[in-house]
């Protein structure tokens, strides 16, 4: 049951992940001027937010607090935040990622609270 509710937060963080990528990360040939592959460049925008998942389903403390789970979201989209200002793109792309990394924390926290607290008593432990 665990598994299906990991998969469901995780689905929903590869949704989110894909659109963020998709609508803010840098244009290979952007890349390319660095002397980076565009694919490889653009690997850590598609790798990086990912780990967000594991670490709200197994981290109980963690999805408790909204404010610990947008600031986890905000600090694992600085790293592409500021892969985008040394590409040369707008400042508003680096904010656009700094603002969905933080939205991104605090929705899959809200999910994952609310999915895993059906399965739990009033006491905390598992039925």
């Amino acid at each position: 049951m665990v598994t299906m509710k990991f998969a469901a937060v995780f689905g929903m963080n590869l949704l989110f992940t894909l659109l963020e990528c998709g609508l803010f990360g840098p244009a290979a040939s952007k890349l390319d001027s660095l002397g980076l592959r565009g694919w490889a460049a653009r690997a850590p925008f598609y790798l990086l937010p990912l780990y967000l998942s594991p670490l709200i389903i197994s981290w109980h403390e963690l999805r408790g607090s909204y404010f610990r789970t947008g600031l986890l979201g905000l600090m694992l989209s600085v790293p592409s935040s500021l892969w985008v200002i040394a590409a040369r793109c707008p400042f508003r792309e680096a904010a656009a990622h700094a603002v969905f990394g933080l939205l991104q924390g605090l929705l899959l926290a809200r999910l994952a609270r609310s999915l895993l607290a059906h399965g739990q008593s009033a006491s905390g432990v598992a039925a």
